[in-house]
Formats: C-alpha cells, sequence, structure tokens
C-alpha cells in the first residue's frame, strides 16, 4: 500500500492510506515491561493487581469496567490450559477471580491510545475451552471505526484484527463473548500514526468528499 494522488478541480490532493502513514509497530508481549525488563509474574490473580499504566510510556494505557477491575498479567503456570503464546505470560482473565487489590479479573478491558492508531491486533484463547471473542475500535471522541470478532480453539489463541479503520483509533475494547469466565490475550501489536499524517488523513478525507463541478 502507497501514497495515492487523486485529481481534484485543478489541483492535486495526495492522500496516505494509515498503513502507509503508520510508524513501525509497538509490540507488547506482557513478557518485559517497558524498558524491555523481564517480568516476574504470580500464577494467581490474588498476589497481583489488575494492568494499567505500565506500558503508558509505549504509547498504551489498560483500564477495566471499574476503577479495581481488569485483567493482570500472570504466569503461564496458572491453570488456563493454555501456554502463553510468547513465553512465558499473559494478559488473564477470570471473572470470579479477586485481585490483590479487591477487584474483579473481569472484562471488557479497554486499550487507551496515547495518539491516533492505524492498526490494532492480538491473540486471545479461551484455554482448554473454544469461545468467541470481540474487539471494538473507537476514535478518541467515542466514534466506532471498526470492530473483529473471532472464535478461538480449545488450547489455541485466534487473533482478533483491525487493520483498515474509517478513522484512525483512539481505543479498542476487548469482551469475551462466548460464555467463559476464564480466559487470556497474548502479543497485542499496534501502529500509532505520527501526528502530521494523521492531519493530512482527515484533511483528505473532507476534501474529497466535496462536490466535484462539472466540465
Amino acid at each position: 500500500m502507497g501514497n495515492r494522488a487523486t485529481v481534484g478541480t485543478g489541483c492535486f490532493l495526495f492522500v496516505f492510506t494509515l498503513a502507509a502513514a503508520s510508524s513501525p509497530a509497538v509490540v507488547i508481549n506482557f513478557d518485559v515491561d517497558a524498558n524491555g525488563n523481564p517480568i516476574t509474574a504470580p500464577t494467581g490473580f490474588l498476589s497481583q493487581q489488575p494492568l494499567r499504566n505500565e506500558y503508558a510510556s509505549l504509547g498504551v494505557s489498560f483500564s477495566g469496567p471499574s476503577s479495581t477491575d481488569g485483567g493482570a498479567i500472570l504466569e503461564q503456570g496458572a491453570n488456563f490450559g493454555v501456554p502463553a503464546r510468547s513465553f512465558p505470560n499473559f494478559l488473564a482473565f477470570n471473572r470470579a477471580a479477586t485481585m490483590a487489590n479487591g477487584g474483579l479479573a473481569r472484562d471488557p478491558e479497554t486499550l487507551t491510545f496515547s495518539g491516533p492508531v492505524g492498526s490494532v491486533s492480538i491473540w486471545a484463547s479461551g484455554g482448554s475451552s473454544s469461545t468467541a471473542f470481540r474487539m471494538e475500535a473507537f476514535t478518541s471522541g467515542g466514534i466506532g471505526v471498526g470492530s473483529s470478532t473471532v472464535n478461538s480453539p480449545s488450547g489455541g489463541y485466534a487473533q482478533l484484527i483491525i487493520n483498515n479503520p474509517t478513522q484512525p483509533i483512539g481505543r479498542v475494547t476487548l469482551t469475551e463473548v462466548g460464555g467463559d469466565d476464564s480466559f487470556v490475550y497474548d502479543d497485542l501489536e499496534f501502529a500509532i500514526i505520527p501526528e502530521p499524517a494523521s492531519a493530512g488523513i482527515l484533511l483528505g478525507a473532507s476534501v474529497l468528499a466535496l462536490p466535484r463541478r462539472r466540465r
């Protein structure tokens, strides 16, 4: 995918696709912190806090359905019926499990990006159970711009991915929708759009929406 020129009324407009304008992808595997240091995670929720701003310097923060709830980084020794996709940790949930702060390890999980994003993907698993997951993307103003739904196999992972949003992504929500209370995510990847490119995308879209004069 590259740059494309569109002829308007007496001028040339360059419209950059989201993928072409994006920076190199950020990959978060939950095995190392934002500085690349290994994370020694517990195997149980009672010994862990919900994930929040540990990766804020990389461009994303995490939150659950309340100030105390949400997913937690656990070591794959936890009894989820599936190993971590990248050794040794994953982002884990169990809607009935209490964490060290008294909150529940329940979804939906919201990932909020520090800048506009052109693509997001993450791998999801229900562990020993096959189940369904949904990822929904929104602009920073709350407008829906894309969604992805997958079914993960028993003992395996399926990838949720949004790579062609109608507008730059400001946040996504992750929800297990198949009725399984215990599940995990691993290997988050996203690409932040440089600010000037993002502005150019929106400007180009607005100009192209104008009616053209007949000759």
